[in-house]
């Protein structure tokens, strides 16, 4: 029996529901692992954690001068040293230098230790080729070939990146017996145990709904904003779910802007604000027809897998897992910040011109399946 230890940058409420936490949840349920741990720095956000959640435990660092800002590198580089006779299995995420700094002190110390990297999105795979394939960096190539060489295991979300990983320069460094796909996934264990009465699509609401951080440039929320006021949404709602943080407060200008100049939607279009709680967001999924992603880019988006997973049409931005999701599932591509073709698309759609298509397969987006078919070697 091996311990398991995940170590990641900053850890939150949300993230107990996203792979951050689902990855070692079903690893430790399926593998044989004696105990698990994420580590992570404490800060305001997350000192109200559990010690323990689900059988993993959450291990918060203190920061001892709290007068230095010091890097979070350091903090785990000290706790992997203290640790090091006790860490079987190393989790990182994301190919960034921390992840190469942390992977090559990991190694050095244990040097029989499973070293374990969740890429999380091509965007990490396209800058660590770009310092590979460059005539500077001398140090950091040094140090991204010697983990890339000595990773037992790395996986990638979307197809289109474990095609990348399979190739130069990534191939001539990485056995291809230790890459696996492991797309972001559904926690299925979490909605049975809601007992939600799932709709078919038939007996769903005349609703439109999109789900994130909304008024962020990533997510591009103003876009759709911009093509409600071209929509005759007749007898349909839309309801926006995410918190708008402080570095967004312009939007809720823009929201307040919104319903001064369209007076008549502001019973149609409602904003919730975040909703922590899981099963009631799962119902507005699970009550909605249709979810829109408006995003100028992603990783592999979450929201995605959960809106085909409650056979919502999808309209989206082709970004992360947009093409893996579109294979199962009713995924209609948006173009990149065009509200004009955001407001055909959904008129078509609440005019009954696009009706659901594809039966949608729930093992798919299972994580508890992903990881039993992804990470064997574990």
């Amino acid at each position: 029996m091996k311990n398991f230890y995940l170590l990641f940058s900053n850890v939150e409420y949300q993230h107990l529901f996203k792979d951050v936490f689902l990855v070692p949840y079903y690893i430790k349920k399926h593998a044989s692992i004696n105990k698990s741990y994420i580590v992570f720095p404490e800060t305001n956000k997350n000192i109200d954690l559990p010690k323990f959640y689900k059988g993993i435990n959450l291990i918060r660092l203190k920061n001892f001068r709290k007068s230095i800002k010091i890097p979070t590198t350091f903090f785990f580089l000290t706790f992997m040293f203290r640790n090091r006779k006790d860490m079987d299995v190393l989790m990182l995420f994301h190919l960034s230098m921390q992840s190469f700094i942390l992977g090559a002190f990991y190694k050095i110390l244990k040097k029989d230790g499973f070293l374990y990297i969740k890429t999380d999105g091509e965007v990490w795979l396209n800058n660590t080729a770009s310092l590979l394939t460059s005539k500077q960096h001398f140090f950091k190539k040094f140090l991204i070939k010697f983990v890339l060489r000595k990773v037992n295991l790395i996986s990638i979300e979307s197809k289109a990146g474990f095609e990348l990983l399979n190739k130069y320069p990534f191939n001539n460094l990485i056995s291809s017996e230790n890459i696996t796909s492991l797309p972001n996934g559904f926690d299925e264990e979490e909605f049975k145990s809601f007992k939600i009465d799932e709709k078919n699509f038939e007996e769903k609401d005349n609703l439109i709904i999109t789900v994130g951080r909304l008024g962020s440039y990533e997510k591009n929320t103003e876009m759709l904003l911009s093509a409600l006021e071209k929509v005759d949404l007749k007898d349909w709602k839309v309801i926006c779910i995410g918190n708008i943080e402080k570095e967004e407060q312009d939007f809720q200008q823009k929201i307040n802007d919104f319903y001064t100049n369209n007076p008549h939607l502001k019973s149609k279009v409602e904003f919730t604000g975040k909703i922590n709680d899981r099963r009631k967001l799962y119902e507005y999924y699970n009550k909605a027809k249709i979810f829109v992603l408006t995003s100028r880019y992603e990783g592999f988006c979450l929201s995605l897998v959960e809106a085909a997973r409650f056979k919502n049409i999808i309209l989206s931005t082709d970004v992360g897992g947009a093409v893996d999701v579109a294979e199962i599932s009713d995924l209609i591509y948006l173009y990149q910040d065009d509200p004009v073709d955001l407001a055909l698309k959904l008129q078509k759609c609440i005019d009954g011109e696009i009706r659901i298509d594809k039966n949608n397969n729930a093992a798919v987006f299972s994580y508890d399946n992903a990881v039993q078919q992804s990470i064997l070697k574990l």
